[in-house]
């Protein structure tokens, strides 16, 4: 931990040392990867002489959180003060890549120099040429006369292409040329490109080499979940790839080193909300004559950010009540390590991760979960079946929401998503459509229609729906549908006929359980009656 000190001592003590400082370049060891940041642990040597010290750790993160730097000293050693910076240095050491892209310039721009004055030069004797084609002479024979123009002729030819592409390199060098500026503008413009450094305030009671660790927390990195899933058939367990998206643009590449990736997030609040007094308050539109209307016409003022709590402050105020009180502010080789309220995956091999924010996937896990595979469909919204995975005790393969691609067999079935978040006890994975799984619904015309009673409009509607499995297997298939509920008490629905389906009358829907053989059908009828008065419309008969 960093040692405090008073201001006026360090500001003395510094004043005695000004000229003792160091640089000592940081070795990345190890990398926490959160959700949403991300812990570096780096290793640096230094050497330093009794008394007061300064040593600049270079080849930190660009962006680093300063109050989560944590830095161990060799013994003897105390730290008086950590600040993180990107200006320690009179001349920051330019990336391995920017030195190489300068190179470049120079060299384009050496070449293109060249090619220029060859073209100068050539173009200065065409033109010489065409100026004193005339020399010959009066006395000039006509063999001589047709000598100097099949020079001529053949000189002109020669440069005139020779400058033709001198003209060709010159446009592909600036082009080349270009290139390069624009990328040394973007790593230019990139605030992390170069890093950063922290300065250490040290004291020691006498010379000290050795081995210093720095860790701190930056926000430039994360990464995501996301899964394969694998099925060769409904007979077999689901086959699970976990796999972690990674990304990272701290101004450093992650080179060799030893990755976690960790299920938590260092930035979420770590503060229990708490419940406050929940005050009622007169609504100010009832306030009629100067009189407060009753309890039974006020209305409830929550808390929870500036605008509530500025309008009944205001509103306290001006009812002279008092005012509430403020709110508070490829799999590779792993191990998984359950913490108290978070997990992590150890990955056992070192790994590389550019610092580009490019997504590198890495792959933590291949598992079997044992699944019971249902068919599901809903056919007044859908007429497909859908593969459902039901996965038991699903908190122990310690998931998070994450997109999913589907393979059924060696096809690609699309995309789903994985809610671990679900608060049943058991974890349900759409696995896509199955079209051999054949689902209809139609409206019966000849059982359905409108009459008229008195002053009442009765309206009866019949579907069937047939259902085959043209699988070579039995399937079970939770078949879903509905009837109206009425929230008007002239309107009466009545369900008349479900084929036996298990019914919620709160809200309308209907489930029917179906087990079927390779290639069974059934037809199942629903059938309900709405009866409302005449002259009035409802949204959905």
């Amino acid at each position: 931990m960093i040692k405090g000190i008073t201001i006026f001592g360090l500001v003395t003590l510094m004043a005695l040392n000004a000229g003792a400082q160091q640089f000592s370049p940081a070795a990345l060891k190890s990398v926490t990867v959160y959700g949403d940041g991300a812990e570096m642990v780096h290793t640096a040597r230094v050497s330093v002489s009794k008394g007061v010290s300064k040593v600049i750790i270079t080849k930190v993160a660009g962006n680093i959180d300063e109050s989560s730097i944590q830095v161990s000293a060799p013994g003897g050693v105390t730290i008086m003060s950590a600040t993180f910076g990107r200006d320690f240095l009179p001349v920051i050491e330019e990336k391995p890549g920017f030195r190489m892209l300068k190179d470049s310039l120079e060299s384009v721009k050496l070449s293109l120099s060249k090619i220029r004055n060859v073209r100068t030069a050539q173009e200065g004797t065409l033109a010489l040429l065409d100026k004193n084609q005339s020399l010959g002479g009066k006395d000039a024979t006509v063999a001589e006369l047709t000598k100097l123009a099949e020079y001529y002729t053949a000189k002109q030819i020669e440069l005139r292409n020779s400058i033709y592409g001198l003209v060709e390199k010159e446009t592909k060098h600036m082009q080349l040329l270009a290139r390069i500026e624009q990328q040394l503008r973007e790593m230019n413009e990139n605030p992390e490109a170069a890093g950063g450094q922290i300065a250490l305030q040290l004291t020691t009671p006498a010379e000290v080499n050795g081995m210093m660790e720095i860790r701190y927390v930056t926000p430039n990195a994360g990464w995501e979940t996301h899964y394969d899933l694998k099925l060769e058939s409904i007979a077999k367990p689901l086959k699970l790839i976990y796999k972690a998206n990674v990304h990272q643009n701290t101004g450093l590449d992650w080179k060799n080193v030893k990755l976690t990736l960790n299920t938590g997030n260092p930035s979420s609040a770590g503060t229990a909300p708490e419940l406050r007094t929940w005050f009622l308050y007169p609504d100010m539109q009832h306030v009629l004559g100067g009189k407060v209307a009753g309890l039974s016409e006020v209305v409830v003022v929550g808390y929870g950010n500036a605008k509530n709590e500025e309008a009944d402050m205001q509103f306290s105020r001006k009812m002279k009540l008092p005012a509430p009180p403020p709110s508070p502010v490829s799999a590779v080789p792993a191990s998984i390590v359950q913490h108290q309220t978070s997990a992590s995956f150890d990955i056992d091999i070192p790994y590389d991760i550019a610092g580009n924010g490019e997504n590198h996937s890495v792959v933590l896990k291949e598992m079997d979960m044992p699944s019971g595979y249902t068919y599901y469909s809903v056919p007044k919204l859908d007429q497909d079946a859908f593969l459902v995975a039901n996965v038991k005790d699903f908190a122990a393969y310690n998931l998070l929401p994450g997109e999913a691609n589907i393979m059924i067999g060696n096809l690609y079935a699309g995309k789903t998503m994985i809610d671990p978040q679900a608060t049943e006890d058991t974890l349900k994975v759409s696995l896509g459509r199955d079209r051999q799984v054949v689902v209809r619904r139609e409206l019966m015309a000849q059982t359905s229609g409108t009459k008229m009673i008195g002053s009442s409009v009765r309206k009866t509607y019949t579907y069937e729906i047939r259902v085959r499995n043209g699988k070579q297997e039995a399937i079970r298939l939770q078949l879903k549908d509905q009837y109206p509920v009425s929230t008007d008490k002239n309107v009466e629905v009545e369900l008349t006929e479900a084929s036996g389906a298990e019914k919620n009358a709160e809200t309308g829907e209907l489930t029917w359980e179906l087990d079927l053989k390779p290639g069974e059908s059934k037809t199942l009828r629903l059938t309900y009656t709405v009866k409302h008065p005449k002259g009035m419309q409802y949204q959905g008969l």
